[in-house]
């Protein structure tokens, strides 16, 4: 039988006897409680050094307090680091929408240059293709005139040949006309 003196009882997880907090674990009375329901000597003192050894290793509520600090402690740094690393990432994002928004308007610019480029090119190919056209239209416009101006110049040399014939035939006419007349009056 082991000695019915009170063994120090220590810290959980630690072998240290006499830990502050520890409940208190009365073997002497445990191994006679066992021994009276039958429990052989050896027995009840093998009982009592199990549940002694797992006393042992139990936390107390300063254990646990001292738990939930660490825990409470290391649940703050780790939300601190993940508050840092969000806005590390928040500012990450923001720096790349704002390339990217430099780059949008950048391209922006640079489509908008090139098509007021080409539509400066159409507008100066639009207006020479009007100033061909209108000087073909003048050129064709001066050959039609020139070709009326021949043809009425032919009419006007054709109607004044055509009134020289009547110029002389107007006498003439006349002329037989009176004869006739002079010939038919009854004189």
């Amino acid at each position: 039988m082991k000695s019915s003196t009170q063994e120090p009882v220590a810290t959980p997880g630690t072998n240290r006897p006499d830990a502050p907090h520890t409940p208190h674990f009365d073997k002497l009375r445990v191994m006679k409680s066992l021994q009276a329901v039958t429990f052989s000597e050896d027995q009840a003192g093998a009982m009592v050094e199990a549940i002694d050894d797992a006393q042992r290793h139990l936390a107390t509520k300063s254990d646990m307090g001292k738990m939930e600090y660490v825990l409470r402690t290391d649940m703050q740094k780790m939300e601190s680091g993940i508050r840092t690393d969000m806005q590390k990432m928040e500012s990450g994002i923001r720096a790349d929408m704002q390339k990217m928004e430099s780059g949008i308007r950048a391209d922006m610019q640079k489509m908008e240059s090139g098509i007021r480029a080409d539509m400066q090119k159409m507008e100066s190919g639009i207006r020479a293709d009007m100033q061909k056209t209108e000087s073909g239209m003048r050129t064709d416009m001066g050959k039609m005139e020139l070709r009326l101006q021949g043809e009425i110049k032919d009419l006007r040399s054709d109607m004044q040949a055509e009134f020289k014939k009547l110029y002389w035939y107007i006498p003439l006419v006349i002329g037989v006309a009176a004869s006739l007349l002079g010939v038919f009056s009854p004189s």
